[in-house]
C-alpha cells in the first residue's frame, strides 16, 4: 500500500479489505484514521532505527510506573523542576493550529486565526501550536509570547507522558486489542502493522499528554486546522464534550485519504474521531465534502475566506523589492508543493531554457512555506527565474500572466485574478489533476510543453468563466457567528 501511484488508488486498496470498519472499534472510538495516519505517513520509511523504535503502549503498567519513577528521580538529581503551570482562566475557546506561526524576539504572528480571534476575542482563547510531533507550544495571552506545552526532546516533558489516570489505563488496554485484533486478521503485512503501531503510540502518547496538562481547562468550543493527525486532541476533547470545528486551510479534494470517506464509514462516523462541524470557504467544498459520508448537511457551514487578508508573515522586504523590479515583465508564477520538488524543478530548467531568448518574461518560483531554498538550488542561478519564499502571494497574483503547479490551492486562489492557470501533468498525482481540470479549474500542461505556445494557440480557461465566489465566499463575522455553531 505504501508505494500507490495515486491517493484514489491507496484509498481502493485499503478499503477492499474490510466491509465493517468495527474492526477498527477500540473500546467507546474507532482508531480508522489513526490506522490511515500510519499507513499515509510510511513511519517505517522514515524511521532511521526500526529495530529499537519502543511501542510505551505495550509496555505494563508497572514497568511504566517505574520509568516514570527512573525519570523523575534524574531531574530531581539535576535539580530541574518537571511540573507546568498553565493557567485557563477565562479561556473559553481552544484554537488548535499546525503551524501558521512565526516569532521574532518571541513576538507571535497568526495566518489562519487572525480573523477568529478578533471575532470571538483573543483574552478568551487559549492558542494551541503542534509545530511537528515532539513539539507543541501556546500563546501566552499577557505577553504574547510563545511558550512551551511540551517538548518530546526535554526531559522534563517526557515525564509527563507516563502520567496515568484511570481513563488511560482502559484506553491503553483497549489500543493492545484492538491493534492485537488487527494483527491476527493478517489484513496487513509487517510493515504496515509497524506503521499502524507507530501512529497509535504518537495517539498514546500526545493523548496522555493532553490529560495532563489540560487538566483544569472548561472548554466551550475548540477549532482545529487540519483534523488529520490531530486524532489525540479529538478523542480528548470528545470524552469531554467539547464540541469540535474543523476550519478549510486548504484543497479538499475527491482523493483525498482524510476527506471524502466512502459509504462502509457512515455507519460508525460518530466513533471516527470526525470533528463535530466543518466550517469551509465556499458552497464547491461543501459539494465535494457531500459526496463523502464523513459529515451530514447540518454539520457543514460557508463561512467564506477567512484566510483572506490575515496578516502574512512571510513577506520579506528585500524580497519583495526584487520582484518589484521586474514587474515591468510578464510572470510566468509557479507555485509548488512539498515532496513535489523533483517536478517543478525539472519543469522550471526545461522552460527556463524554453523562453531563455524571450526578453518579455520572467519565471518567479513560489516555494511552499513548508519547504526550504536550499531544495531549489538546482535553478537558483537560472539567469532568468526568480526563487522566493517570503514574496506575498496575493500581489504575485495580481502581477502575474500565467500561473503554474500540479494541484496546489493556488491554483483556486488565482480564480480572483485574471490569468491563464495550468496544473502540470504527473502520473502519481494524477487523481488530483483530473479534478483540477474536470473542475475547469485549471488547463492540462505537459512537463513538455510551454504554455506560452498553449496561449497563443487556443483557447485557455480564463478565471472570467468561473466565479471566484463559488469557491471563496467573502468572510463576514455576521456569517460566521448566524451559523448555528453558536447556539
Amino acid at each position: 500500500m505504501e508505494h500507490q501511484a495515486t491517493f484514489s488508488k491507496f484509498k481502493e486498496d485499503f478499503y477492499s479489505r474490510f466491509d465493517d470498519i468495527s474492526i477498527f472499534d477500540c473500546g467507546d472510538f474507532n482508531i480508522l484514521k489513526i490506522v490511515l495516519d500510519g499507513l499515509k505517513v510510511n513511519y517505517y520509511q522514515r524511521s532511521k532505527n526500526k529495530n529499537s523504535v519502543v511501542f510505551t503502549f505495550q509496555l505494563s503498567v508497572i514497568f511504566l510506573y517505574v520509568l516514570q519513577f527512573y525519570y523523575r528521580l534524574k531531574l530531581f538529581i539535576k535539580g530541574i523542576s518537571y511540573s507546568q503551570s498553565v493557567s485557563f482562566k477565562n479561556k473559553e475557546y481552544l484554537l488548535i493550529d499546525i503551524g501558521g506561526v512565526t516569532w521574532k524576539n518571541g513576538e507571535v504572528a497568526l495566518t489562519f486565526y487572525d480573523k477568529i480571534i478578533s471575532a470571538i476575542g483573543k483574552e478568551k482563547c487559549f492558542i494551541f501550536f503542534n509545530s511537528s510531533q515532539d513539539s507543541v507550544f501556546y500563546q501566552d495571552i499577557k505577553t504574547n509570547h510563545l511558550e512551551h506545552l511540551y517538548d518530546l526532546t526535554k526531559e522534563e516533558h517526557i515525564v509527563n507522558a507516563y502520567g496515568f489516570v484511570p481513563q488511560d489505563i482502559a484506553l491503553k488496554r483497549n489500543l493492545i486489542k484492538t491493534y492485537n485484533k488487527l494483527k491476527e486478521s493478517e489484513l496487513f503485512s509487517k510493515t504496515e502493522l509497524f506503521n499502524i503501531a507507530y501512529a497509535i503510540e504518537l495517539f498514546y502518547r500526545n493523548f496522555n499528554y493532553c490529560s495532563t496538562v489540560f487538566r483544569g481547562s472548561k472548554f466551550k468550543k475548540a477549532f482545529i486546522i487540519c483534523h488529520y493527525h490531530k486524532e489525540y486532541i479529538i478523542y480528548y476533547l470528545k470524552k469531554r464534550k467539547v464540541p469540535i470545528i474543523e476550519l478549510q486551510h486548504g484543497i479538499i479534494a475527491q482523493s483525498d485519504i482524510f476527506y471524502v470517506f466512502p459509504k462502509v464509514v457512515a455507519t460508525g462516523r460518530d466513533k471516527c474521531l470526525f470533528p463535530d462541524y466543518i466550517c469551509v470557504f465556499g458552497e464547491f467544498w461543501k459539494k465535494v465534502l457531500l459526496s463523502g459520508y464523513e459529515y451530514l448537511p447540518n454539520n457543514i457551514y460557508v463561512i467564506g475566506d477567512y484566510m483572506a487578508g490575515n496578516i502574512n508573515f512571510f513577506i520579506n522586504n528585500n524580497d519583495t523589492e526584487i520582484i518589484n523590479s521586474h514587474f515591468t515583465k510578464k510572470i510566468i508564477l509557479v507555485a509548488t508543493q512539498t515532496y513535489l520538488e523533483k517536478h517543478y524543478i525539472s519543469y522550471v530548467k526545461f522552460l527556463s531554457e524554453q523562453i531563455k531568448d524571450n526578453d518579455e518574461w520572467i519565471i518567479v518560483v513560489k516555494i511552499h512555506p513548508a519547504e526550504s531554498l536550499e531544495k531549489y538550488a538546482d535553478i537558483r542561478n537560472l539567469k532568468n527565474v526568480i526563487l522566493t519564499k517570503n514574496m506575498d502571494l496575493s500581489t504575485l497574483l495580481s502581477k502575474s500572466n500565467i500561473v503554474i503547479s500540479i494541484y496546489s490551492s493556488v491554483l483556486f486562489d488565482s480564480l480572483k485574478y485574471s490569468l491563464f492557470r495550468f496544473t502540470l501533468l504527473v502520473d502519481e498525482l494524477s487523481d488530483y489533476v483530473k479534478e483540477i481540470i474536470n473542475n475547469g479549474i485549471a488547463f492540462p500542461l505537459k512537463n513538455t510543453e510551454n504554455p506560452l505556445d498553449i496561449i497563443q494557440n487556443s483557447d485557455v480557461l480564463k478565471s472570467e468563466s468561473i466565479h471566484p465566489d463559488y469557491f471563496y465566499k467573502p468572510y463576514t463575522n455576521d456569517a460566521f457567528f448566524a451559523s448555528t455553531l453558536w447556539l
